[in-house]
């Protein structure tokens, strides 16, 4: 059995507060403070033997790698949590302008955990962009990384020097290929 699996809890604290209706259709409220805990896991869990043998020679398998991510912006810390699933498009994020789920602006300044995920079991994954530059072994303009179909690519620097920065020139995310994947992103602003 091999798993992966990416647990958030999201708690949203701060007053709320509503703004006088300019119309009747709309209403306007205040920004709230966030707080993020994420527990980020991956683990690889089996056997692996010989079969038709009386006494069969077993490989037994447990490793887990797992960080749990508090709110701020040292060691194991991130501000920032950016889910979204795409389907049937070819989005280009911008990690200096993208919007969370609560509908609040985030400008990333490094990124902590990012992990692409490919929920087509038929298509190829290709991401393109200027960010990629800062993971390991891709290169400007040139190339790209691939994701095959059903599976992931995930990379984790938790540690506060080793974040991948995010600048103007290393802030863009590209997809060339129409397929339906999940990009999460943990980071800091």
């Amino acid at each position: 059995m091999i798993c992966g699996r990416l647990l958030a809890t999201i708690v949203v604290g701060g007053g709320l507060a509503v703004a006088a209706p300019r119309t009747l259709y709309r209403t306007e409220f205040e920004p709230m403070a966030t707080t993020l805990t994420i527990r980020a896991d991956l683990s690889f869990e089996g056997n692996y033997y010989e079969t038709g043998q009386l006494a069969p020679g077993i490989e037994r398998l447990k490793k887990l790698f797992s960080v749990v991510y508090t709110n701020g912006t040292g060691t194991n810390q991130a501000t920032v949590l950016f889910a979204e699933n795409y389907a049937g498009s070819t989005p280009t994020l911008n990690l200096q302008a993208l919007t969370d789920f609560l509908g609040q602006s985030r400008n990333l300044a490094k990124v902590t955990a990012i992990a692409f995920i490919n929920n087509d079991t038929a298509n190829t994954l290709s991401l393109t962009g200027n960010f990629l530059t800062r993971l390991s072994g891709v290169s400007v303009g040139t190339e790209s990384m691939f994701v095959l179909p059903g599976g992931a690519n995930v990379f984790f620097a938790p540690t506060t020097g080793f974040k991948y920065a995010v600048d103007g020139t290393h802030a863009v995310i590209a997809t060339d290929v129409s397929t339906n994947f999940d990009i999460i992103i943990l980071g800091e602003t």
